[in-house]
């Protein structure tokens, strides 16, 4: 018995040995064959098609394999520098992973200041970043830079619901905004539950439990006060179809995709994707599977 715990012991250490120098080969191909820089960053989200005065919505993932040479801070320089002074940047800063339902339990205070990022550390750098506003919301916060950020996070603590009306993802609607999903899949869109907020009335179901949480809140003057919000039912997560909308969407040839290096980056427009559910919704399909 304690020869084979022996093997079983050396078998185990040798396979962890063997993984760190695939990981290890594995970076040093991607450093040597597949890395970018900012510049050719900024060139590829030319051609996908975001221009200087853009508002932008990125959603990222961020790691030595994704083969982009430099820091976090100088991804979103690279951003910036495509979107120009009249450009605005927004960013998701979820300060939580996993349910809403569960986070909203815990009964945590959210400090709109000091409360970090959950969404990566892409959006978490950027949340610190000098002259980003971000909404005071405890559940879906918004961070943005840029000259409509204040008004894009101004009043997100007077919505019930997180993305309804008065919401920042309201008023990308209005600034036309664009989407990129930087090696992320579609599946984590946050425009998505703008759109199901909007077909709420059409389902055989609530999109939201029946239970209002006041969550305190703290404020960018360090005031303190209550934001009352509420989750998404059970039944909303159990029957959420994502990949419904995103076929369509490719279907429709609104999914802009490009590799560059090691990363992905796909691009979508608010406004297709608001013509895309409007659609759908007319045909009465919803990306909802049945009961």
């Amino acid at each position: 018995m304690l020869d084979k715990q022996i093997i079983l012991s050396s078998v185990s250490k040798v396979k962890a040995r063997l993984k760190i120098a695939y990981r290890l080969a594995q970076q040093r191909w991607i450093d040597a064959f597949l890395s970018f820089g900012p510049d050719e960053l900024k060139v590829k989200l030319g051609t996908l098609g975001v221009s200087a005065g853009d508002t932008l919505v990125v959603q990222s993932s961020f790691g030595p394999a994704s083969g982009f040479r430099g820091s976090a801070a100088a991804l979103i320089d690279a951003f910036l520098g495509v979107l120009g002074p009249r450009g605005n940047l927004v960013m998701v800063t979820l300060p939580y992973g996993g349910s809403t339902l569960e986070y909203l339990q815990r009964g945590q205070a959210f400090d709109v200041r000091r409360t970090p990022s959950q969404m990566g550390l892409i959006s978490e750098v950027f949340r610190r970043r000098a002259g980003v506003a971000r909404s005071l919301h405890p559940t879906h916060p918004v961070a943005a830079l840029g000259p409509e950020a204040e008004w894009l996070t101004d009043g997100h603590e007077k919505c019930q619901h997180a993305f309804g009306t008065g919401s920042p993802y309201e008023k990308l609607v209005d600034l036309k905004a664009k989407v990129v999903l930087f090696n992320v899949p579609f599946a984590v869109i946050i425009f998505f539950h703008y759109l199901e907020h909007l077909a709420q009335d059409r389902l055989d179901f609530p999109l939201y439990g029946a239970e209002v949480f006041e969550v305190p809140v703290i404020d960018r003057a360090g005031e303190h006060s209550i934001v009352k919000t509420v989750a998404y039912s059970p039944e909303a997560l159990r029957r959420r179809r994502r990949d419904i909308l995103e076929n369509e969407m490719a279907r429709r040839g609104s999914l802009r995709r490009a590799k560059l290096g090691n990363s992905v980056i796909v691009l979508l427009n608010t406004s297709d994707l608001m013509e895309c559910h409007a659609e759908m919704t007319r045909g009465n399909v919803l990306f909802y599977d049945p009961a």
